[in-house]
């Protein structure tokens, strides 16, 4: 499913070059580490495609922003670009914590030693959005040093790109003198 994500964002996008070239090629390697660990059952080369996964996301979620960015007018879809960029982040996070947890045979979470992706992408929403419930928590310092780097990522994210653009939404820019 990440790969069909990834290559259907970038079609939608219209994101090219090199962002499009290294996304497309993860995808692959992706796909190809999926149906490795299937056939052979390995939990643990499952997790690193997922981290695999996390990667090609991550590029996809850096083309998406590059497009945002470069629009000379905040329109309805600058808005949605920006959205879309938070919803990746939080998919990018999530699937590297379940990479983490599966390819490392460490438990990511205190309350659970085999969470399901459906536990992480919860999980990771939570912390994006600064929630906070307390029913997950990281059990190793790389989870802790993941998680609070995600939840500062999507605070700045916020309160910076997108309020600006929306506070910006229908403006034209004010033209040199």
């Amino acid at each position: 499913m990440m790969g069909v994500t990834v290559i259907f964002g970038l079609r939608t996008s219209r994101v090219g070059g090199w962002v499009a070239h290294l996304a497309r090629v993860l995808t692959g390697v992706l796909l190809a580490g999926v149906a490795v660990s299937v056939a052979i059952d390995s939990t643990k080369l499952g997790g690193w495609s997922s981290i695999v996964g996390a990667l090609a996301v991550a590029t996809l979620t850096v083309g998406v922003l590059w497009r945002v960015l470069r629009h000379e007018y905040v329109t309805a879809q600058t808005i949605f670009g920006a959205i879309c960029v938070y919803v990746l982040f939080g998919l990018v996070f999530a699937f590297l914590e379940f990479g983490i947890n599966n390819a490392t045979g460490n438990p990511f979470f205190v309350q659970s030693a085999a969470p399901d992706l459906a536990n992480h992408l919860y999980f990771s929403f939570v912390v994006l959005t600064t929630l906070g419930f307390g029913d997950l928590t990281p059990a190793t310092n790389v989870g802790k040093a993941l998680v609070s780097f995600e939840a500062l990522l999507g605070q700045v994210f916020l309160v910076t790109l997108v309020a600006r653009l929306v506070s910006l939404y229908g403006t034209e820019p004010v033209p040199p003198n």
